[in-house]
């Protein structure tokens, strides 16, 4: 097997790209999620999407380590 050090350039490049299609997904979606908590309580959308972000958050710290 021919191993070469990875040079620092595609790293950079390689971490960009991760970064640009997360981006790519999230946007949309939190978007969205902003619009529809705002459409089910205009008055405390904000603390709405805390609450909702929050929960998530909880959910996936727990749940990521236990089912992968």
């Amino acid at each position: 097997m021919n191993e070469q050090p990875i040079l620092r350039q595609f790293f950079l490049m390689y971490a960009l790209a991760f970064v640009g299609v997360w981006m790519a997904f999230i946007a949309p979606t939190m978007s969205g999620l902003q619009i529809r908590i705002g459409q089910i309580d205009p008055a405390h959308k904000a603390s709405g999407l805390a609450l909702v972000l929050g929960v998530g958050a909880l959910l996936a710290l727990v749940s990521n380590p236990i089912w992968g």
